[in-house]
Formats: C-alpha cells, structure tokens, sequence
C-alpha cells in the first residue's frame, strides 16, 4: 500500500502544479487535471483506511466544499475549475486538514491579489514585450488565477501532514 500511496501523492502533487501552471497562463483548470487530483486523493483515501466511515467524512467534505464553490462560482467570485479543484484538494484533506488547507489556500491568494494589484499598477510593464498570458494577466481588473492559491494551499497540507496522502495523518 505505501507504493500505491507514494503514486497517488505524485499524482496529487502534480496535478496541483499543472493545474496552477495552465490557470496562471489561461485562467482555465482543465477538468482532466481536476479528476486526476481528485482520483488520486480518493484512491489515497481508499488505500489509507478500509473505514466506510472515514470514507463518508471525506466525501462528505468534498460534496461540502464543492457546494460552497459552485455557490461562488454562480455569484462570479470564482471560476468553476477553482470550485473544483478546492474540492478535489478537500477530499485528500478530510475535515482533519480542511481547516489548513483552507487557510493557506486563503493566505496564497491574497498574497497573489496583492502581487497583482501592485503589478497591475506598474506603468512601466505595459511597456515591456511580455507574452500574451502574461499581458492578459497584467491588465487592470483582469481575473485572479486562484488555481495557484488553491494548490499552494494544497501543497502546504500535504507538506504539514494535514492529507491522507501523508504517513503522519490519522484517520480517525
């Protein structure tokens, strides 16, 4: 089983990564990346505890951060690939490691609004040959890639043991 762990883990740490890269340079999550997230955070869970209920607390998250996602995305905060990713990421975290997650996904993202509406006021980029994203990306009330929030926020949950995708997480 640690093999199979260890193969969802890079699935799940990857997935994350290029998830980021494609909303950074598209503002799009593809939902093949999203699905690989999230199979391997489900295969993780499967392959972590034979418990049905610990399974039940950890799709019960998912469906919960899934809801208050698509309610974001139907008032336009958030793009539907953000809604599901932070969900994808949820159900590698169960409600143990939902609040971590949940935390450094909000501090990476308004640590990147910040960079952003700082380089969004730089006149002197404007005059730089930049490339097409990254152009799109500079401009004045243009859309925050908060798939890169989400999969810091990811990522510091696995590094902090908060997944269960970690040796030190425990299912309880």
């Amino acid at each position: 089983m640690a093999i199979l762990t260890g193969i969802c883990l890079m699935v799940f740490l990857g997935g994350l990564a290029l998830a980021a890269l494609c909303d950074l340079v598209s503002l799009t999550i593809p939902n093949r990346v999203v699905v690989a997230v999230a199979g391997a955070a489900a295969l993780g869970l499967i392959s972590a505890t034979a418990d049905p209920i610990a399974w039940g607390w950890h799709f019960g998250v998912f469906l919960a951060v899934l809801a208050g996602g698509a309610v974001l995305f139907f008032v336009n905060v958030w793009g539907a690939g953000d809604a599901k990713l932070l969900a994808a990421a949820a159900l590698a975290c169960g409600l143990d490691g939902l609040a971590p997650l949940m935390l450094w996904t909000a501090v990476s993202g308004g640590i990147l609004a910040l960079i952003l509406v700082v380089l969004r006021r730089q006149s002197w980029l404007a005059k730089r040959r930049l490339r097409p994203w990254c152009r799109r990306l500079l401009e004045p009330g243009g859309g925050v890639p908060y798939g890169v929030a989400i999969a810091i926020g990811g990522i510091l949950a696995v590094a902090g043991g908060h997944t269960v995708l970690t040796g030190r997480f425990i299912i309880s």
